[in-house]
């Protein structure tokens, strides 16, 4: 964290997601976690097909500029939402910097999915 060299912010991967949580060198406990804060790994309409979710977010993935921010992003989730015209609004961001103000460009991208 800035200015302070002892402490800092983590990010835990599960098979769900990324549970938030914080470092202090000297506190007890050392690490503590907020499960209750679990970024999930891919988020999408509960009533849309897992397989279909799936070959949206691989569409997703071959715009470019999903490629070129999941090419740095260490902590990447997906969330995808329906769009209009039948397409979908798929947003990729890293667990790091998506509840950062100021974070900008670095809290994630927006690709428009054309429905099929």
């Amino acid at each position: 964290l800035p200015a302070r060299p002892l402490a800092a912010e983590v990010e835990v991967r599960t098979p769900d997601g990324f549970v938030p949580g914080s470092f202090r060198w000297w506190g007890s406990p050392r690490v503590t976690l907020r499960p209750g804060e679990l970024v999930p790994l891919l988020d999408g309409p509960p009533d849309l097909d897992p397989d279909a979710l799936d070959a949206v977010v691989r569409r997703a993935r071959q715009v470019p500029a999903a490629r070129h921010y999941l090419v740095w992003s260490r902590y990447p989730y997906v969330r995808v939402r329906p769009g209009a015209a039948g397409g979908w609004r798929v947003r990729f961001a890293d667990a790091r910097y998506d509840a950062r103000p100021g974070a900008g460009g670095l809290a994630g991208v927006e690709v428009w999915v054309p429905g099929e």
